[in-house]
């Protein structure tokens, strides 16, 4: 009976022991939160206070981060009006859910829509990929939709978009974008600048006509001109799919990348442009 009242206390005590340790690892998690919480109030407000002193800022800029990134970008596009420029390298991880609606909408009510993303048949893609691996602080396909691969992400987007704003309004870009974001209007933008591909400095807001107008002018607008448009290239990839089907076998191999036919003689392939071995 002593044995079983020793057994009983023991269990007790183990117990007490139990819930002591849970509760002060509840109240050191408590603490830590609401530490992060404080410093990341008091780091945000800091930040928008030392704005025009920080190197990288424009006068004006306003810096987005946390949960505000996907709230403040849906607001500016549900103010647009008449225009939304749109450079980004998948899309993947805001242009669906509540982003798409809004975008779908403004198609429907005339708003113009334009949309540029990198290639996804291009070299640009690789290069991205291996810059990724190496300097973003957080891996990228965490935010994307449709797995891993940029390429997927990319494709995927192109499909879904060339039925809501119509393939001519969407280009591809072959080379690595140093700036990327959303402009409306001409008159307020959100965007982010690369130093280097896949390391961005923090998103921000600016409405500011004199800085809008520059990115507009001298940097989307010239990606516009020098991407091509989605037409474009499924066009050249039917003419090149009716040469291969003409082809012969023997004058033929597979891609080292994507398995599809390509002439015998091809350093590149005509579709996915990896080099052969």
């Amino acid at each position: 009976m002593q044995l079983e009242l020793q057994t009983v206390h023991w269990v007790f005590a183990i117990i007490v022991a139990i819930i002591a340790i849970v509760g002060a690892i509840w109240r050191v998690l408590k603490y830590t939160e609401k530490k992060y919480s404080e410093g990341y109030s008091k780091g945000k407000e800091d930040g928008q206070s030392t704005a025009q002193n920080a190197r990288f800022l424009v006068k004006g800029d306003e810096i987005i981060v946390g949960e505000e990134v996907m709230k403040r970008g849906n607001q500016l596009l549900q103010k647009a009006k008449s225009q939304i420029k749109i450079i980004t390298v998948t899309g993947a991880a805001w242009m669906l859910g509540k982003t798409k609606e809004i975008i779908e909408e403004k198609a429907k009510r005339g708003v113009q829509i334009q949309l540029v993303l990198n290639d996804p048949d291009s070299r640009v893609i690789d290069y991205i990929s291996i810059m990724e691996s190496e300097f973003t602080v957080e891996p990228r396909p965490r935010e994307r939709v449709f797995g891993d691969s940029i390429r997927t992400n990319v494709s995927k987007i192109i499909e879904i978009y060339r039925e809501i704003i119509g393939p001519e309004n969407i280009r591809l870009y072959e080379k690595p974008f140093f700036w990327k974001g959303s402009i409306v209007d001409g008159e307020k933008a959100l965007f982010t600048i690369f130093d280097i591909p896949r390391h961005d400095t923090p998103l921000r807001y600016t409405d500011n006509r004199l800085v809008v107008e520059h990115f507009e002018k001298f940097y989307f607008d010239e990606i516009w001109q020098n991407a091509r448009s989605i037409t474009q290239k499924l066009g050249d990839k039917a003419k090149e799919h009716e040469t291969m089907k003409e082809t012969p076998k023997s004058f033929l191999k597979e891609c080292v990348k994507c398995a599809r036919d390509i002439p015998i003689a091809s350093e590149t392939c005509p579709f996915c442009n990896s080099k052969q071995r």
